[in-house]
């Protein structure tokens, strides 16, 4: 449990830094087409994002609930705010005309990969602030 306010914790701090960064590599990537230059950069950045908004979910359930039992408990709140945050991206991406079905074969390729990067960082995340709460909280392991 914390006395101090969400935005203090370590967990905060943490995935407040590793959003920024997903932040900035993929505005830059967009300004600067490094997607396009760099094929396993979209994969790379779904990755961190999934882990960044797992590592998030955690921390806001954490906060509200004042514990989380288990890792399991742990990793389902993670990949389902990994999950549900990514459905959200592409569909987002589909409604501002970002991606097109049009494209065939390889929108469907590039989604499901990028759902399944998403789910991937959502389970390390989860693993990761599991970690944290832990290192700070030794009573709940």
């Amino acid at each position: 449990m914390y006395n101090e306010p969400m935005i203090h914790t370590p967990l905060f701090k943490k995935t407040f830094a590793l959003l920024f960064l997903v932040g900035l590599v993929a505005v830059s990537a967009d300004t600067f087409y490094l997607y396009w230059s760099f094929w396993w950069l979209d994969t790379l950045v779904h990755f961190f994002a999934g882990m960044a908004v797992a590592m998030a979910g955690v921390l806001v359930w954490d906060f509200h609930y004042k514990t989380i039992t288990g890792v399991f408990g742990t990793i389902v709140i993670a990949v389902t705010s990994a999950v549900m945050a990514g459905i959200l991206w592409e569909t987002f991406e589909l409604y501002f005309d970002l991606s097109y079905p049009s494209d065939g074969r390889y929108y469907y390729i590039d989604t499901i990969s990028d759902l399944l990067m998403d789910t991937c960082g959502g389970f390390f995340g989860g693993l990761y602030a599991r970690m944290v709460l832990i290192k700070n909280n030794p009573n709940l392991k």
